[in-house]
């Protein structure tokens, strides 16, 4: 369901990192993790850097319901960690809610400047159906724009439609476990 290294836009990226995991496992709960947890689902994460210090990240979580993923868009953000393994220090954060992105839904955009080999983090969050949606754009040039983060916010809101289309995601919890 997450995009392959041929369909991101600007090309020259490379694979990253490729991890999964059970939702409901981590340090911070929430009760729509504790339900995805009870259904069994796995997110799932992948990275493509380029050789100029720039990664792309993007991480699907599938949730129980639609209104656990919807709920869950903004706390993503405040759950997550900081970013003591690249030793950088956010130095302005600025957060944008109510963004129209073609192809996903309840969209949460946050920028941040920061001091380390990243001078800019920019990161898009939204939803499609039951799947919570993060890309993340880790840079130390600043060259990706919020149109292209946007862009491939869309991508992969498409195809996690045209996924969840195949396999919807009625029938308990096997459905849900085909969703990522």
């Amino acid at each position: 369901m997450l995009l392959r290294v041929s369909e991101i836009p600007e090309g020259h990226w490379g694979p990253g990192v490729s991890r999964s995991w059970r939702v409901g496992s981590s340090r911070v709960l929430h009760d729509e993790a504790l339900r995805a947890y009870e259904a069994g689902v796995f997110a799932v994460l992948r990275t493509y850097r380029r050789s100029n210090n720039s990664e792309l990240t993007i991480e699907l979580i599938p949730y129980a319901s639609l209104d656990d993923a919807r709920s869950m868009v903004p706390k993503l953000w405040s759950q997550r960690e900081s970013y003591p393994e690249s030793k950088l220090r956010v130095v302005d954060e600025r957060i944008i809610e109510g963004e129209a992105i073609p192809d996903v839904e309840n969209v949460f955009l946050v920028e941040q400047v920061t001091t380390g080999v990243a001078k800019t983090v920019r990161v898009a969050i939204a939803r499609v159906e039951n799947v919570v949606l993060s890309v993340g754009f880790w840079d130390s040039q600043g060259d990706w724009t919020w149109s292209e983060i946007k862009e491939v916010a869309s991508l992969q809101g498409k195809k996690i439609r045209e996924v969840l289309g195949a396999n919807p995601l009625r029938g308990g919890r096997s459905g849900v476990r085909r969703a990522v």
